[in-house]
């Protein structure tokens, strides 16, 4: 089972908000990461959506984790941002096209491999992963002064619907400011 970019980028920022503390703007994890500010526009959108983040306007704003690391449940947030296809195709009911799903053993066990990876996960929160690193090193990698960006080679073909797949953006990116909410007060 492989994450999607989506899920990965989300847990980063989460990771990345968790170990700088307080507010921060949207340039500042683009550049820790490297990675694009469009695609982590959408990303920041879904999370605060989801009640992960809120953003602040103004001096002292920017992005903030909305909850507590001890909060924020690993599995939860995986199966809120996956929004990949089916592991397998006869998982899927309506575009199935095997002549033997009705009777395969492989279903079954796939089907409790999903379950085992989640169940795993479902045991972790975003403080146990912080207390299963080295969060100064961390911090030492993620916070230290960055060069100039380059996109990765990944991310220089990666269309956006492998992100996400109808988020639309609630956030404006601003060259100077990085982020400007488009919420109320």
């Amino acid at each position: 089972m492989r994450l999607s970019l989506f899920s990965d980028y989300s847990l980063r920022v989460l990771l990345f908000g968790a170990v700088k503390g307080g507010a921060f703007p949207l340039h500042e994890v683009a550049d820790a990461y490297n990675i694009s500010r469009h695609h982590l526009v959408k990303v920041v959108n879904n999370l605060t959506k989801q009640g992960y983040l809120a953003t602040r306007r103004g001096r002292g704003g920017g992005i903030i984790l909305a909850m507590n690391p001890e909060d924020i449940m690993i599995g939860r947030l995986v199966r809120k941002t996956e929004t990949s296809a089916p592991l397998v195709e006869c998982f899927d009911s309506i575009s199935n096209t095997c002549p033997i799903h009705s009777c395969c053993g492989l279903k079954g066990a796939l089907a409790q491999a999903v379950g085992a990876f989640y169940s795993t996960l479902d045991r972790y929160t975003l403080k146990d992963i912080l207390d299963r690193q080295n969060v100064q090193a961390m911090k030492d990698i993620l916070l230290a002064p960055k060069p100039a960006r380059t996109p990765s080679v990944a991310e220089e073909d990666l269309p956006d619907d492998l992100l996400t797949d109808d988020l639309t953006s609630d956030l404006l990116v601003d060259e100077e400011a990085e982020l400007t909410p488009a919420l109320p007060g």
